[in-house]
């Protein structure tokens, strides 16, 4: 949401500018455009070739859904949502397998699922890494503790916040944040301990109902247990499900208008170069 002091400046800055529209750029203009948005890269001399000799009507529009339709988009829009879901490094030898991840996810755009549900999966999902690929949300905070597989809760929450809802909260992690009053350190652990019961075992990521997530007071060096909290919007939670799950279905919630804001502004900054 907006708050009252922007909403005023906007009022008096920006709503009272007189855009000046942009000169219509010609059709190849537009076809290479396009495709450098979707395919990644620039028309093939084939593709050239039959775009202008095509003279029937909506031309563009056509193309337009021609090049969705072409596998590449798929492909291409996965890799570039990777790095955002997963980053670009290679994570965890054992838990991280990026290539079916991006197989996995050009699968989801190819058959046109909904975004709420592949966040739903990406955050919820069990099982092993290379069989349930969506497990590579989580698998991607995993670090090495004594030899041991641990998932970072901490680094999940901003991971999180960051992706589906278009905000960093990550300097919330020691303190309320300095820019936004909004966001307090204790919205930060409380979105944290939604990821507590989740652990990297043999079998893969599962979800363990008596882990609970700890913080520790460096002032007085005791510990406290965290319950599951959102900042906002706690009547979206669900009554049932895992912890993961009910922090899926409050995400993706209808009237969570910053997660539809969130994945449209990505994809406007894709199309057009800038959120």
């Amino acid at each position: 949401g907006s708050s009252p002091k922007f909403d005023a400046w906007f009022e008096t800055h920006w709503a009272q500018e007189q855009i000046t529209p942009a000169p219509a750029a010609e059709e190849l203009a537009v076809l290479r455009r396009l495709s450098l948005a979707l395919h990644g890269t620039v028309p093939s001399l084939e593709e050239l070739r039959e775009f202008e000799a095509d003279t029937g009507e909506l031309k563009l529009e056509r193309w337009t859904r021609r090049l969705l339709d072409d596998g590449r988009y798929a492909t291409y829009f996965a890799e570039r949502l990777g790095r955002v879901l997963i980053g670009t490094g290679k994570g965890h030898f054992l838990a991280f397998r990026r290539y079916r991840f991006a197989t996995w996810l050009s699968d989801q755009l190819a058959a046109d699922r909904p975004w709420d549900q592949i966040v739903t999966e990406l955050i919820s999902a069990q099982g092993l890494p290379s069989g349930e690929p969506a497990t590579n949300f989580v698998t991607a905070a995993i670090a090495d503790a004594d030899n041991n597989a641990v998932i970072l809760e901490q680094q999940l929450a901003g991971q999180t916040i960051r992706v589906f809802l278009g905000q960093r909260i990550d300097c919330a992690q020691c303190h309320d944040h300095f820019f936004d009053p909004r966001w307090k350190q204790a919205h930060f652990q409380g979105l944290a301990a939604f990821y507590a019961p989740a652990r990297f075992t043999p079998l893969g990521i599962d979800d363990d109902r008596e882990r609970q997530f700890e913080v520790t007071d460096h002032d007085t060096g005791t510990s406290r247990v965290i319950t599951p909290t959102v900042p906002f919007g706690a009547e979206w939670l669900p009554a049932d499900g895992s912890p993961r799950q009910k922090l899926a279905s409050w995400l993706t919630d209808r009237r969570n208008e910053r997660f539809d804001r969130a994945i449209i502004n990505r994809i406007w900054g894709q199309m057009f170069g800038r959120p």
